[in-house]
């Protein structure tokens, strides 16, 4: 058990204060994902983006911070699973001594396409959500984003992964433009989101892990 735990803590924990503390490796990390949406920006209509773990954190800052307008009309699925973004949310402040400026706490979210949307699929067994959805993210300013938290089956923070049902058909639905009103999203849309009622539904997809 002890051999097993600093595994897991040194191996994800070192990663995730490795982009947090690194100005110069998280740009290396950002670029190469900064630059792979640009590259199939210029070849397809829609780039949906399916993140896991530390990858929700890069592929955020990239989403929201880095990317050129020209390439961000281009996301039209944002899906993150087991998430770390409410760690990065809750130590902005003290990243932002070295790291300026916020780089998770933002005052006013970018313009995606109108028929954006992110969902975040997290459940309760798993501690790197914090036992929780992306509640922090739910932002109120002009341009309206915030996460569609869906609260999953599963026993471990990988189990995802193997989640048919509640995670990967929905997102193969919503990638070819199925509406499916039935489906375990379009159920499970929880009522304290306060812009629930905007959220629309619909090739190239990019995964980061």
């Amino acid at each position: 058990i002890e051999k097993f735990i600093n595994l897991a803590l040194g191996g994800i924990l070192g990663d995730v204060s490795s982009y947090a503390m690194d100005p110069a490796q998280a740009y290396r990390v950002r670029s190469v994902v900064e630059s792979e949406i640009a590259y199939f920006g210029g070849k397809v209509d829609n780039i949906h983006i399916f993140a896991h773990s530390q990858g929700t954190a890069i592929t955020f800052e990239t989403l929201f911070t880095q990317l050129e307008k020209e390439d961000r009309e281009k996301i039209k699925t944002y899906v993150t699973i087991g998430s770390i973004l409410s760690y990065y949310y809750d130590t902005s402040p003290i990243l932002e001594y070295s790291y300026p400026p916020s780089r998770f706490r933002m005052d006013e979210y970018p313009k995606f396409p109108d028929d954006f949307q992110w969902i975040n699929c997290w459940n309760l067994l798993d501690p790197i959500t914090d036992f929780q959805g992306l509640d922090e993210f739910f932002h109120e300013s002009e341009v309206k984003i915030s996460p569609q938290n869906i609260k999953t089956r599963a026993r471990s923070h990988s189990d995802y992964w193997g989640n048919v049902e509640e995670v990967h058909l929905p997102f193969v639905n919503r990638i070819f433009g199925v509406h499916d009103s039935e489906s375990f999203w379009e159920k499970s849309k929880e009522e304290h989101n306060p812009w629930k009622d905007e959220n629309t539904y619909g090739r190239i997809i990019l995964g980061l892990f």
